[in-house]
Order: structure tokens, then sequence, then C-alpha cells
């Protein structure tokens, strides 16, 4: 966290922060673009840095190639396209809107209605699993329907028990207050 804070300072501070600056901060511009994870623009600096003279000597030419070589490698990991709207991973899924996490959720709390306690239970549940199964919507489903099934059961529990009541000398001096 203290690194990435440092890096946004870094980045902050560089000279002009466009895409064609060639001043000398630019070295330090391409890091603290790779440690915010913006690694297309990263690529670029690296690129302009040692395209130009910025890299004086032997130890900071081969900081670039390094800073170059990890970059494109997180490129490829990522899957990166350009898209220009200033996100530019491309996720392998799609995030569900509300509705149809809200349409899962109905789905795996049949027959019970969309107000039941259930449906409220399982709800937060659906919004964490899609990211843990990877978007991937049988596990998601399959996922939520055990949710469902355990939620059901500790419910029913819930409504077994007997609400506990005091003693009657306690209750009295309750009242009395």
């Amino acid at each position: 966290l203290a690194d990435l804070a440092a890096a946004r300072k870094l980045f902050a501070s560089s000279a002009s922060g466009g895409k064609n600056d060639t001043g000398p901060d630019l070295p330090i511009r391409a890091r603290a673009l790779e440690a915010l994870g913006r690694l297309s623009e990263a690529k670029e600096a690296a690129k302009q840095v040692l395209g130009s003279d910025l890299a004086t000597n032997d130890a900071e030419r081969q900081e670039m190639l390094s800073l170059l070589e990890r970059v494109q490698k997180g490129l490829a990991v990522a899957g990166e396209v350009a898209s220009g709207n200033g996100s530019s991973i491309r996720w392998d899924s799609k995030l569900p809107t509300p509705a149809e996490l809200q349409a899962s959720v109905v789905r795996a709390v049949r027959p019970d209605a969309k107000n039941s306690r259930l449906y409220a239970a399982v709800l937060p549940v659906a919004m964490g699993w899609w990211q843990e199964v990877s978007g991937d919507e049988r596990q998601f489903a399959n996922a939520l329907g055990r949710a469902a099934i355990a939620a059901r059961t500790e419910l029913a529990a819930l409504d077994a028990c007997i609400r506990p009541r005091p003693m009657k000398a306690i209750r009295q001096l309750w009242d009395a207050k």
C-alpha cells in the first residue's frame, strides 16, 4: 500500500503527465505507471525512454528493458487490448447487472418469493460468489443453490427455536422499571 501511494505521488509529480512527455522524469513516470497497473502507458513510456537519450548509463537502460519485458508479460497475461476509454484490460467474463444477480437468486430460492427472508439471506452471497467462480454461470447457479439449501435449513432452525422467557421474579422487576 505504501508502494502504491509512493507510485501515485511519483506519477502526479512527473513533468506533464502526457503521452508525449520526453522530460527527465519519464523513467520515473514509467516505473510509477507500472506500479499503478497502467501497463499500456508504462510500456509506451519505457519505449520513449529507450528511444531517447534519457537512459544515460547501462544500468538505467537495463532497468528500462527489464521494465518493458515485465510490462509486456503483464499485458499478455491480462489479455489487454487497446480500447481508448481509460481502461484497457479485457475481462474474460462480464460482470452481471444487479437485475441479473437478482434473477439468479430468485431461481436459486424457488419456491420462496423475492421478498422472503431466504432471498434476503442469499442475495449478499450472490454478490461475492460471482468473482469466486470466475464468472462461470453453471458453477454460480450451483453455488447459489447450495447456499439457498443451507440458508433454508438455518432459517428453519431459527424458526423452530423457542424464545427464552425470563424467570417470573426477574420479569416483574423488569416490568416495574
